[in-house]
């Protein structure tokens, strides 16, 4: 629901009312033809704004993304009516919202909000976003393609079709998956046995034939685990380093998912209702004090469900498996989602805090990254006002990319050896320059304002017009709307972009409220003025 301005509202029905006591009803109707409605918003302190890209072009989702807020605070989101939301949708790639101003996030006290995002043609993902300090973070979520393969190194997806179930749901036949099924390599299987039903959400049974996809993401592959449709972390936020994760989609002929199982008759099998899944290990791979997997050591399995919620974690032992690889071997009478095997990276594992320093050396603005090693990644953010980074890493060498303006820096480091690592950035070339911009607001229709006071959750994202495929979005910073109490009319609007180069051209996203208006200007100098047209409802 739209706030209407109640000071305006109270001014106009007194006037309302000293026309009508003077029985002149030709005044009456010009004050009413002269009415207008100012909207206003109220300051919204804590605004993050969401660049959605695809994972394999780097560009930003053009479809309809449809976002479910859930989380510890999934509840305490707000539009920039200060009205609470539950669910938004995005056609150009970028999501704004607010926090609720009942909260102040802090380091001791974040805000903490699971996104779930879902597009056509995409897998599904989910997100949490943490927010410690009140003003306009800026976060970024990769989304794969779903069945448009070649997928990214590192990830490889097997469709089985052999299963099937009877009227009754039960599997008529055991059935394997392999993932990778090239056992040369490192891979995952999954075994049905026969008398298993596999349900649906609504707790129907599936019937017929079955599709079974499974989908394994190797720890070996550099940032592989970008992609993962879930955060691999456990419930307290501790990274996990893992050696196989593999996510797990069963479907009958009429497209029902199954998301749970039970036995149906253990009279053809006494392992019916239970699946087993077993992974063979990385060679070589390592716990997070450094020392190598052995056979007969524990390690854990993490079940994830099809809400991205982490369900359960067991230990198992380290065995050879069938096909003489290292592995273990994990077996459930749920269906999980995602099962993934490795360790938690806390104090426990003997893992070791890190700290990364930035040396800015003229790149200002916020920088995005990200540290990585086999089986393990963490998202690197840095704010403009920040130059530091903390997380937990394992006792290995660990990959640290930072991402400027102009080129990406990479360092390689042992946090265990070393715990503080300083980045020294490259010097940006000359031509790389810091611009304020300044963009006039107007209606299409001439006799038309924009009758709202302030317009916050909004953003505008940049980028070189010219710029190649991948190359990332970012965000402005510092946006100020200009309200003019005179005109009653909001009529501009100011930010703040940073490592741009100067003469050359840039294009501009201002998104607000599900819209988008996109202007390619060029950045003349330190700063820039152009003008933009608003056809929405708030002009009146």
């Amino acid at each position: 629901m739209k706030k209407i301005n109640t000071p305006f509202l109270k001014i106009f029905g007194v006037v309302l009312l000293v026309l009508l006591s003077s029985c002149d009803f030709n005044k009456v109707s010009d004050a009413a033809d002269d009415f207008r409605l100012i909207i206003g918003l109220e300051p919204i302190h804590t605004t993050p704004s969401v660049l959605i890209t695809d994972a394999t072009t780097g560009d930003l989702i053009s479809g309809n993304v449809t976002i479910t807020f859930a989380g510890q605070n999934g509840a305490d989101v707000i539009d920039i009516y200060s009205d609470p939301i539950s669910q938004d949708e995005v056609s150009d790639g970028i999501l704004n919202f607010g926090i609720d101003n009942s909260l102040a996030p802090s380091e001791s006290s974040p805000v903490k909000i699971q996104l779930i995002l879902e597009a056509n043609g995409y897998q599904q993902k989910s997100r949490t976003i943490i927010i410690t300090e009140e003003g306009s973070p800026d976060f970024y979520v990769k989304m794969l393609k779903e069945n448009s393969g070649p997928y990214p190194d590192g990830i490889q997806k097997t469709t089985n079709t052999q299963g099937s179930a009877g009227n009754d749901g039960a599997i008529q036949e055991n059935f394997v998956v392999e993932s990778p099924s090239n056992q040369d390599g490192n891979g995952t299987s999954l075994e049905v046995p026969e008398g298993s039903v596999f349900l649906g959400a609504n707790g129907s049974p599936l019937r017929g034939s079955l599709r079974t996809e499974l989908t394994y993401y190797n720890p070996s592959a550099d940032k592989v685990f970008e992609l993962l449709p879930f955060e691999l972390t456990d419930n307290d936020g501790n990274p996990i380093q893992a050696a196989g994760v593999n996510t797990i989609r069963i479907m009958d002929e009429n497209g029902n998912l199954a998301t749970s199982l039970e036995a149906m008759s253990k009279q053809k099998a006494a392992s019916a209702g239970e699946i087993s899944v077993s992974f063979s290990l990385p060679d070589g791979f390592k716990k997070p004090d450094g020392s190598s997997v052995k056979i007969g050591d524990e390690i854990f399995i993490f079940t994830f469900s099809h809400s991205f919620q982490l369900t359960e974690v067991v230990s198992e032992t380290v065995e050879v498996l069938a096909n003489g690889k290292t592995g273990v071997v994990f077996n459930t009478t749920t269906l999980p989602y995602a099962v993934v095997t490795g360790y938690a990276l806390t104090e426990l594992s003997a893992s070791c805090p890190a700290q990364l320093t930035i040396e800015r050396n003229g790149n200002s603005g916020a920088l995005i990254g990200s540290a990585y090693s086999t089986g393990f990644f963490v998202e690197v953010q840095i704010g403009s006002s920040n130059n530091e980074f903390t997380f937990i890493a394992p006792n290995a060498e660990v990959n640290i990319d930072i991402q400027t303006a102009t080129t990406t820096h990479s360092v390689t480091a042992n946090f265990c050896a070393q715990p503080n690592v300083t980045v020294n950035l490259p010097t940006p070339p000359p031509n790389i320059i810091d611009s304020s911009v300044n963009i006039t607001l107007g209606c299409a229709a001439p006799d038309e304002k924009i009758s709202i006071t302030d317009l916050p959750a909004a953003s505008v994202a940049y980028r070189k017009s010219s710029a190649a495929v991948g190359t990332p979005w970012r965000l402005a910073e510092n946006l100020e709307w200009e309200y003019d109490e005179d005109e009653q009319a909001l009529t501009g609007v100011g930010f703040n972009i940073t490592g741009v180069e100067q003469d050359e051209e840039y294009t501009f996203k201002v998104s607000f409220d599900g819209n988008t208006y996109q202007q390619d200007v060029a950045i003349t100098g330190s700063s820039v003025t152009y003008e933009e047209t608003i056809n929405e409802d708030i002009c009146q």
